[in-house]
């Protein structure tokens, strides 16, 4: 890739004048004696851009497959925030350091292929290890949805959105996923704070 860059060659296939090899090496060399788990072309691909507006130019050019451009979407969506995360893991338990990756695949829960593009996603922060610790993991269901708002008489609207997200983000936060009669009965009770 580096001689692709130097000869200017990068220019021609549509990536930006600017690639950040840096990052592409990083990546590269995590995997480069571990060619099983290697990240698909296109994780590499993005590791060269900077942004998800400079992956739509080059989409434009090459025509990226639909699966592809939704891995590059994915990746956009939490690289940035997962890399910050995984610089404060520290000294932390794996319980700890698992739980803001619990959060995508929780976000993610009706995604077919969502678990692919988190694997993606952890190669990219170089966590592969907790792919084993999170395939068998029963991803809980959010236990509130518009009907329970609807049978609370609140009047349906954009409304119901935002109080579902922050009734969501309270539940991973403060809850810890719980889907438990007592968790739904205190969720119910703090609707009240986003109304």
């Amino acid at each position: 890739m580096k001689k692709i860059i130097d000869t200017n060659v990068h220019k021609f296939i549509g990536l930006p004048d600017v690639c950040d090899l840096k990052e592409f090496s990083r990546i590269y060399k995590i995997y480069e004696n571990n060619l099983k788990n290697i990240p698909l072309p296109i994780t590499m691909v993005c590791s060269l851009l900077h942004s998800a507006k400079e992956f739509e130019l080059l989409h434009r050019r090459l025509k990226f497959s639909n699966e592809e451009k939704r891995i590059a979407e994915f990746l956009f969506a939490y690289r940035d925030k997962y890399k910050r995360i995984v610089d404060q893991e520290n000294d932390k338990k794996l319980e700890d350091r698992l739980k803001p990756f619990r959060f995508i695949l929780v976000d993610n829960v009706k995604d077919a292929k969502g678990f692919e593009k988190f694997t993606e996603l952890v190669k990219y922060v170089d966590r592969l290890g907790y792919v084993e610790h999170l395939r068998d993991w029963n991803i809980p269901l959010f236990p509130i949805s518009g009907d329970v708002l609807q049978d609370l008489k609140i009047p349906k609207g954009p409304i119901y959105s935002k109080i579902l997200q922050n009734l969501k983000e309270s539940w991973k936060n403060e809850f810890d996923m719980n889907t438990s009669e007592e968790t739904v009965q205190k969720l119910k009770e703090k609707m009240n704070e986003f109304i």
